[in-house]
């Protein structure tokens, strides 16, 4: 009769302890093994000098448009002052528009008593001052009005020269030479309110208890 085999404890009792895992600081020969990060994109990229001098080329490239583009731009900006001021020259159009500078002016010596000092436009429609000979005042829309010419049917978007310096006031505020007030008439108080409001300015706040 054969020998019964070893039971399952049998067997285990027999088994070799369980292994434990190596520690830790046999860790790092394997990472040892692994290429740097540098590395890994140096494999994929391959050598990236090329590329790093491609983008710095681009880069130089784009420097080099910027500054073209710019001292392109500022020599049309020369060209087209020189031949607008020549083409104003030869129209003999003042190119410090004095007859605005002349506005200043007209207030100094009183003419400003035919304007609103609330809208700056002209009181009274019989106050309008005409335009120098053969300029005319054309309007287009309800908001944009031309100033034509008679003779050579030149059109301007700004008072002629020789315009009275009130009505370029008037032009300047309103968009036109010919603009009446149309600020809603205030009543001036009565002496004796004005004294007693000066007096007491903060009469109207007082409340009388009831009695």
């Amino acid at each position: 009769m054969p020998e019964p085999g070893p039971s399952s404890r049998a067997r285990a009792a027999k088994a070799t302890p369980y292994a434990r895992p190596p520690p830790r600081t046999a860790l790092p020969s394997i990472a040892k093994q692994v290429p740097p990060p540098s590395g890994v994109v140096q494999a994929l990229l391959g050598d990236t000098s090329s590329i790093e001098a491609r983008l710095d080329k681009l880069q130089a490239d784009l420097h080099a448009s910027f500054a073209h583009h710019a001292t392109r731009m500022d020599r049309l900006q020369q060209q087209r002052g020189i031949n607008t001021k020549r083409i104003l020259r030869q129209r003999h159009v003042s190119l410090t528009l004095a007859h605005l500078e002349r506005a200043s002016t007209a207030l100094r010596d009183g003419t400003e008593a035919l304007l609103c000092p609330t809208c700056h436009a002209f009181r009274r429609s019989d106050d309008f001052l005409p335009l120098p000979a053969p300029w005319t005042e054309c309007r287009i829309s309800a908001s944009q009005n031309h100033f034509c010419h008679g003779g050579t049917h030149e059109i301007r978007t700004s008072p002629p020269p020789g315009t009275p310096p009130v009505a370029a006031i008037v032009f300047q505020y309103h968009g036109t030479t010919q603009r009446v007030c149309q600020c809603p008439p205030v009543a001036p108080l009565p002496k004796a309110r004005r004294i007693s409001s000066m007096d007491f300015p903060d009469i109207h706040a007082i409340v009388t208890p009831p009695s």
